[in-house]
């Protein structure tokens, strides 16, 4: 959380004081703000006192949809998914891998970082179990490196199927050569292509975006 932040949501001295040191500010039973050091206070924690500071401005009572959000009418149909943050395979190291006519039911996400080179994924498809099911899976599918990892080369997805996927279908991340091509990919939650501080020597060719679009991170 940003100091900045962090002030204006705790709005007191002790805040004040926690911005500057990058201690956090909780809100304790008895209503008053304290400070405490980073290592002792987790990410539930944090949430659990942002919710008690907004049930506290309020009365006691939780109000939704106070604040609408840009674009959106009253009455807009507005989906929510959740994410379990699993990873249906996770590779850290190593060098050439290959995904090959792999069929993804239920759950698709996976991970390949840690400086993997030579990937390859081929004719597979991301499909929903059921015609009626919303979403093929809670999150997305192949996520290729990691924004902080270094640069990988020579990573390729073609001819691969995907629908409805909860997050971004395919996602690059510091490629440098590669290329997405001939693929299908429709009705992502997100996006259907994510290229992110990739190089100029990954192609994007033949490849059909249906209702998801194709971003480009410099």
């Amino acid at each position: 959380m940003s100091p900045r932040l962090l002030a204006r949501i705790c709005g007191s001295a002790a805040a004040q004081a926690a911005a500057t040191s990058r201690a956090r500010c909780i809100m304790g039973p008895d209503g008053a703000y304290r400070t405490i050091e980073p290592p002792m206070m987790t990410g539930l924690e944090t949430r659990h006192s942002l919710a008690q500071r907004s049930q506290h401005e309020e009365g006691g009572r939780r109000r939704l949809g106070r604040r609408r959000a840009p674009g959106y009418t009253v009455g807009a149909l507005a989906g929510i998914k959740s994410k379990h943050e699993a990873q249906s395979y996770f590779m850290v190291g190593g060098d050439a891998v290959e995904f090959l006519s792999v069929r993804f039911l239920g759950h698709s996400r996976g991970v390949i970082r840690g400086g993997i080179s030579n990937i390859r994924f081929e004719d597979c498809v991301v499909a929903k179990r059921t015609p009626s099911q919303c979403l093929a899976t809670n999150g997305g599918g192949p996520q290729l490196g990691q924004p902080g990892d270094a640069p990988i080369y020579n990573v390729t997805v073609m001819r691969h199927t995907s629908r409805n996927t909860g997050d971004d279908s395919v996602a690059f991340f510091r490629v440098m050569s590669g290329a997405v091509r001939d693929s299908y990919i429709a009705d992502s939650f997100a996006r259907g292509i994510l290229l992110d501080r990739c190089g100029a020597g990954v192609e994007v060719t033949g490849n059909t975006l249906v209702r998801n679009p194709l971003l480009r991170h410099a």
